[in-house]
């Protein structure tokens, strides 16, 4: 596995301490639904220790995490878009009304429900990050639909 590297264990350890509750840490399975990682993953890199960059980028990205810092701390060499945590995610205004339809919440509720019984391993983390991807797209989209209404002169 490599050395644990004890700067990245207390960076860690002090993120899952800033993201719990009443002085606790998050717990390993807290961070899992917040980054995709299993927690096994989570506590290795609690301990010091990151196999790849990309677990490390994740960590980061899903606790809103600076990557940069992370992926020093861990040994790696940061590639030139891994400067700050990205604008993600970005998130719909919570005062925009929100019309959900009856089917669009049907769907919803039949992904949570089926995700929620596969278990932990690489095929849940892979619909995990497609799930991401596909609301972060969607919130990016939703936010050049809005910066193009507040703005009519901007052309696609």
């Amino acid at each position: 596995m490599g050395q644990a590297r004890p700067g990245l264990e207390k960076a860690v350890n002090e993120i899952l301490l800033r993201h719990g509750v009443a002085g606790r840490k998050l717990s390993y399975r807290q961070a899992e639904r917040l980054t995709g990682l299993s927690p096994a993953t989570i506590g290795e890199l609690a301990k010091g220790n990151a196999r790849t960059m990309e677990t490390v980028r994740r960590f980061a990205l899903g606790m809103g995490e600076e990557v940069e810092r992370l992926l020093l701390l861990a040994g790696f060499v940061p590639e030139s878009g891994d400067r700050h945590a990205p604008e993600f995610p970005l998130m719909v205004k919570e005062s925009a009304p929100i019309l959900v339809t009856s089917e669009d919440q049907e769907w919803l509720d039949r992904f949570g429900r089926a995700l929620a019984q596969l278990p932990p391993g690489r095929e849940r983390e892979l619909w995990q990050a497609h799930l991401r991807h596909n609301t972060e797209l969607l919130e990016l989209s939703l936010q050049h639909h809005s910066s193009h209404a507040e703005n009519p002169d901007t052309r696609e």
